[in-house]
């Protein structure tokens, strides 16, 4: 593994210098103008590799790649004509194309096979055109599967800041948590995420894909969603396939730098934002070893490690032993000072939160040929504070019970996000036949968490007693993808061949995790007269282990490396109909190492001052005495007192290492069948091999052997060349993670409850139904319906299935998704020709899920309630989810505005036990405003309000099964309102 590591430092760092070199000596820009663009068949929208585009009237010209695009550079300024030409295809002839000095005309085209007499030419007038919303939805008129896409014109006009922000806009798309993708309501479990075509790895253990807010929207040149099944995809999903794709070949040389700023109206220049010290690197979204465990820890030496007592709160030495404890006490005391002190949060001052980006792109000839470079650098810190509202609730002992309070605190945090990413593309058309790829991409995020609870704990202490929470918590977590990508075209592109080899490397790394609890309790005086007990004005703060969770310190690592290769075959039978065949080969290894420190204290540290700095400062060897057990003084014993100490509470059970393999193949046929109606179908076979396991061999191995057959049934009628009419049948699978699999048990983020691994889980195997009717009215507009129905097999749900409340991931009997979308995206000059500028958008999805509750928590509901539901609604999933956009673009004064508004339904969030109400997430409303305006010497202004509505998040308990009226709250806060501010400028 470090091996590998080394070996992708290696080539990151000699593509970014690479970069850096061909920026450097593209100083000196060409006067000339350049065209380019792609060729496209009108009907299959694949691209046509060979054809001859020639500048009329002069002795230029350039024969399109593999890619079917073409370039035709130093082309001095004027307006021309184009004449495009293939063999079997009716000759295409453009006018009125503009080329401007220093910038190139992006002319795309599309050609029909030959119905024409030779001698005929379609003639078009020219327009400049680029790789927008129009371009996209061309492709997904010629896509073989149901999809949604998003160009990075979109993603651009919307402001979003990264990859989970910009597919929301994304037809039946919601984000959980702000970085986890649920499409048609299904969770994270049912999606997987690619990027180039490469599935990459998740960082969170709790998840199955890769979260979306690791991806900065501008390393991005669109977004595809799949949402039905075709042999040559991943079968592990059933949601969609998220795929992010970065472009190749640029069309033009341009370097772009971007800043901006904004302001939250609940954070920024507040003095009370919750914060603890950082290390001197965080402003990299790195740890600079600050907050690692102490050295003398770390390197203790096993032998020294074995005298140590398990009952550190005293040490007792006897006669003879000085010698034999004298290291051990030494270590004691001074690995006990060693700890940073700071156990609770401080407040500072919020600044702007601020985002930065440079990109460079350039196509370049070596050895005549072209080479396409792509790079971005970005960076941000955004910081958010939360004042909210946290409770537990709990229902009794009949249905009609009303719900009592566990307990219920003032919820105040502060976050401070660090987050930057890089990505350099180089793709070289070595022939027109063939063409290699290399990508690198690196993305660091780091977030710094503090939080402060504050309230009563009924269940375990009186009214009048309050409890403090302190929570310290730093999060860093990275990703590398290093991809090797051909594409090669054999036999006049009779067969086409790509391949890929993807290398990435993820990692979540939490130094130092810091929880403090303590009671303050009233202190009562008995009066002088009555004898009664009075409270006072006075308080003492006590620790009590017993009912809460000891002051501790945590350290957890998750590394996971994955490898992937895929290779595919394409034979072009005819000009409609292909075979394709292929196979892939994936391999994960995971690693996750937990180590726990408590804090522990003689009767007399239980109560203190309530100075927790103090506390925590006060540590090692507090006093000592002796005694002698016969008359001389070699037969002293002495016993060692300690104040506080940290002894070292790490389990085996804690950590575990999972290897996750699956190998594919599959074949596939599209064919024409009668007239316009297209098949697409075949098979795939996956063979899935998961084993993990922790550090106490006394638990159980998680493993998983299965081979799956996937088959897949496509029907496109393409009624008009402009509609398109889609039926799916498909079986697709979704995997546990290796957490989940893991007999293991973790504690859950701040007052959470134990999450348990289950050795016994088995795969979900899912039946997929799609229907879809789409009308691409003219270019850049569309209106579709779709119907969706998916039934499961063995889903897995989240439960609580013990009275300690712990969390298992259990197998129910089977699951029903159904739902129907609606989509339309129209410019608004069919009502007016004044309205032409105006654009109008927007999707409506309708979900209806059930799933039957797993038998091993009905066990614990049954024998009280036996009236009680036995199925509820999957997690994650939403009613219904609207998105709306209205733009107003007019490209003659550089002005462009947008309003989008999103709202979801109330879905089901968690899981409680017993009869108590499950908890479901209250619809947030969304109102996002952007304004974009172009100035000369290529400097753009944007502005924009996140959140005009000033919605509030809010989770409450709703009672779906018994009498009692549950309405309380479980969590909530209000995120403010963001005004952003920013400039982009193109220096070439």
């Amino acid at each position: 593994m470090h091996y590998w590591r080394n070996q992708l430092n290696f080539v990151k760092y000699l593509l970014f210098g690479l970069v850096a070199l061909l920026v450097a000596s593209s100083a000196i820009a060409s006067d000339d103008g350049k065209i380019t663009g792609t060729v496209i068949d009108a009907e299959t929208g694949d691209a046509i590799i060979g054809v001859s585009v020639y500048l009329e009237g002069t002795s230029q010209g350039a024969v399109t790649d593999i890619d079917g695009t073409y370039t035709i550079k130093k082309v001095v300024p004027g307006t021309y004509s184009l004449r495009v030409q293939a063999v079997n295809y009716a000759t295409v002839r453009m006018t009125d194309v503009d080329v401007v000095s220093g910038d190139k005309a992006e002319v795309n085209f599309k050609m029909s096979t030959m119905i024409l007499e030779l001698d005929e030419i379609i003639v078009v007038t020219g327009q400049k055109m680029q790789r927008t919303e129009a371009f996209m939805l061309k492709h997904r008129q010629a896509s073989e599967s149901v999809s949604d896409a998003i160009s990075a014109d979109e993603i651009s006009r919307s402001g979003s800041s990264d990859a989970a922000e910009a597919v929301k806009t994304v037809v039946g798309a919601s984000v959980v948590d702000g970085k986890h993708v649920y499409v048609r309501g299904l969770g994270d479990r049912y999606s997987n995420t690619q990027l180039n075509g490469a599935a990459l790895p998740s960082p969170d253990p709790d998840k199955q894909s890769a979260p979306l807010d690791l991806i900065p929207s501008n390393l991005l040149d669109n977004i595809v969603v799949q949402k039905s099944f075709t042999p040559d995809k991943p079968g592990n999903f059933a949601g969609g396939s998220v795929n992010l794709s970065t472009r190749d070949y640029p069309g033009e040389r341009t370097l772009k730098f971007s800043t901006s700023a904004s302001y939250n109206s609940v954070t920024t220049f507040e003095n009370d934002l919750l914060a603890h010290d950082p290390s001197s690197k965080d402003w990299l979204a790195y740890d600079n070893g600050k907050r690692d465990v102490p050295g003398v820890v770390a390197d203790l030496d096993p032998d020294l490690q074995d005298r140590i007592p398990q009952n550190r709160r005293f040490v007792v030495v006897r006669p003879g032993e000085g010698d034999y404890y004298a290291p051990v006490l030494d270590y004691m005391d001074e690995s006990a000072k060693s700890f940073n002190p700071e156990m609770r949060a401080k407040t500072r001052e919020a600044p702007l939160n601020q985002s930065h980006s440079l990109a460079y792109g350039d196509q370049w000839n070596l050895f005549d040929r072209p080479l396409g470079i792509v790079s971005t650098l970005s960076y941000s810190r955004k910081l958010q504070k939360y004042n909210g509202f946290q409770g537990r609730y709990r229902r009794g002992g009949t249905q009609s019970s009303a719900l009592t309070p566990d307990y219920e605190f003032d919820d105040v945090r502060g976050k401070d996000e660090v987050h930057w990413g890089g990505l350099v593309n180089l793709h070289y058309g070595v022939h027109p036949n063939h063409k290699f790829g290399v990508s690198y991409m690196h993305n660091q995020h780091g977030q710094s968490t503090s939080r402060y609870l504050y309230g009563q704990w009924l269940e375990y202490s009186d009214a009048d007693v309050n409890v403090r929470n302190y929570v310290l918590h730093y999060t860093e977590r990275h990703l590398d993808n290093l991809q090797f990508s051909g594409q090669h075209a054999i036999g006049g592109n009779k067969l086409r061949v790509e391949w890929q080899a993807s290398l990435s490397s993820t990692s979540q790394y939490e130094p130092d995790l810091r929880f403090f609890t303590d009671e303050v309790v009233p202190v009562y005086l008995e009066d002088d007269d009555t004898g009664d007990l009075v409270k006072t004005d006075s308080v003492s703060y006590v620790i009590q282990t017993s009912r809460y969770r000891a002051p501790q310190r945590l350290w957890r690592d998750l590394n996971e490396d994955r490898n992937d290769f895929t290779a595919d075959f394409t034979y072009q039978l005819n000009q409609r109909a292909k075979l394709k065949a292929g196979g892939a080969y994936a391999k994960m290894n995971r690693s996750v190492t937990e180590r726990r420190f408590l804090y522990q204290n003689t009767t007399g540290y239980k109560a203190f001052n309530g100075n927790i700095d103090a506390y925590a400062a006060d540590m090692g060897l507090d006093s000592m005495y002796t005694y002698y057990s016969g008359p001389n003084p070699d037969d002293s014993t002495t016993v060692y007192l300690y104040s506080n100490y940290l002894s070292e509470s790490t389990n085996e059970r804690d950590q575990y290492h999972g290897e996750q393999k699956v190998s594919a193949a599959y074949g596939m046929i599209e064919t024409p069948l009668l007239g316009d109606l297209t098949f697409i179908g075949g098979l795939r076979h996956e063979h899935t091999d998961m084993s993990s396991q922790t550090d106490d061999q006394n638990y159980d191995k998680g493993e998983l052997k299965e081979d799956d057959l996937l088959p897949s049934i496509n029907f496109v009628h393409r009624t008009t060349d402009r509609m398109n009419l889609r039926l799916s049948l498909a079986k697709t699978l979704a995997r546990p993670t290796l957490r989940e699999m893991t007999p293991s048990a973790s504690e859950e983020f701040a007052i959470g409850s134990f999450f348990n691994g289950n050795a016994d889980l088995k795969m979900t195997r899912i039946t997929n139904f799609d229907l879809r009717w789409e009308w691409f009215v003219k270019p850049g507009e569309i209106i579709a319906v779709s119907g969706f129905y998916k039934k499961f097999k063995d889903p897995i749900e989240l439960a609580i299935v013990t009275v300690n409340r712990d969390i298992k991931p259990l197998n129910s009997e089977d699951a029903t998704v159904m739902g129907l979308e609606f989509e339309f995206r129209r410019r608004l000059d069919w009502i007016s020709s004044h309205l032409a500028s105006f654009k109008l958008g927007g999707n409506l999805t309708l979900v209806r899920s059930r799933v039957d509750i797993a038998q091993e928590e009905l066990d614990e509901i049954l024998p009280l309630f036996p009236d009680a539901d036995r199925e509820r609604q999957m997690a994650g999933q939403s009613p219904y989810i609207v998105n709306l956009d209205l733009e107003y673009d007019h490209p003659s004064s550089g002005t462009s505005i947008s309003a989008y508004y999103n709202v979801f339904g109330e879905r089901f969030a968690f899981n409680s036990e017993g009869m108590t109400p499950d908890v479901y997430e209250q619809p947030f409303s969304r109102l996002d405003l952007r304004l974009s305006q172009k100035f000369i010497a290529g400097t753009t202004l944007n502005a924009g309000i996140s959140n005009l509505l000033d919605s509030k998040i809010e989770y409450l308990y709703e009672d779906k099964i018994g009498d009692s009226v549950a309405d309380e709250v479980y969590e909530s806060y209000s995120p403010g309102r963001t005004f952003s501010l920013g400039v982009n400028y193109n220096v070439w």
